[in-house]
């Protein structure tokens, strides 16, 4: 027989082994979701290839991989036969609808995948997303925040605290984000992707019986929303620029300042008035020119 001290010995012992675990398990935390976009043929051959990338890219800056959450693309694989798949570009579309079948299975994956990484409601969600995973964010944030106006899902998943989207590539055809959650959205004017989408929607999406308009960013953010230009980015570098990623980064943890409010914008000849024009475009427009043509 234990005496009463001995006892109590073991009780409190107890206790104090089980209460670090126990505070580091209901502590929130940031949750870096990653998709992917629409697969084409001259493409990586992974289709997940920019989450996996971007996965890296955090761990590098010290991000624990227990909170990065890679989510399986839903585009399917394009090949000889099927250079740019109908069925993707359609899936993009719909995925700015957050009443659709696309969204919903989407928001069920996602759903499993957090779960499966032990993301809770008190968790903060940063999702970043290239291409149309940009998009796909921006609609996963809206359904989250209505996710009670959409019964049947909502008795099969949770509801998450979105934080922050960022948009890397992405031909923007919806941003109803909540005016509490930040948006950043990343486009270059020579993105052949973009260019091309914003070029033909036009043309081709009212033949497909949709009548969204697919622009390089939102044409009106809101407060919560910065448009960041950057010069000459192809598509598939989004995930490879150390420019872009160490901005991302600063966007990310709140740490990113404006160049044109710098003393150094106005030291070259005739970059006073640019640097005027760039505050202009920040305030009233939401768009910042992240660098000058070279």
């Amino acid at each position: 027989m234990l005496s009463l001290n001995m006892r109590y010995y073991f009780s409190i012992t107890s206790l104090l082994a089980l209460a670090p675990f126990g505070h580091a398990d209901s502590a929130p935390r940031r949750i870096y979701a990653l998709h992917s976009g629409v697969h084409i043929l001259l493409a990586h051959p992974n289709k997940n290839h920019a989450a996996l990338m971007l996965r890296d890219e955090l761990k590098r800056r010290g991000v624990p991989e227990r909170d990065i959450v890679v989510l399986d693309c839903p585009f399917p694989d394009a090949s000889w036969r099927n250079v740019f798949p109908r069925e993707g570009l359609t899936m993009f579309l719909d995925s700015m609808a957050p009443a659709s079948k696309v969204v919903h299975d989407a928001y069920r994956r996602m759903d499993k995948a957090f779960q499966q990484h032990g993301v809770g409601p008190s968790d903060e969600i940063v999702w970043i997303g290239h291409s149309a995973g940009g998009q796909m964010g921006m609609t996963m944030a809206r359904l989250s925040a209505d996710l009670a106006m959409h019964p049947e899902l909502a008795k099969a998943v949770k509801q998450y605290r979105f934080h922050t989207i960022v948009a890397l590539g992405t031909p923007v055809g919806c941003n109803d984000v909540p005016e509490d959650m930040r948006v950043r959205q990343y486009f270059s004017p020579q993105d052949k992707v973009v260019r091309i989408m914003c070029d033909g929607g036009p043309w081709v999406l009212p033949k497909m019986g949709y009548r969204c308009t697919i622009c390089p960013c939102t044409p009106a953010p809101g407060k919560n929303c910065l448009a960041r230009c950057w010069y000459d980015v192809q598509h598939p570098d989004w995930i490879y620029e150390k420019r872009v990623l160490d901005r991302m980064w600063q966007d990310v943890n709140g740490t990113s300042r404006s160049w044109w409010r710098e003393t150094r914008a106005a030291e070259r000849p005739g970059a006073a008035l640019a640097q005027l024009l760039g505050k202009m475009l920040e305030e009233e427009r939401g768009i910042h020119i992240e660098e000058l043509p070279k």
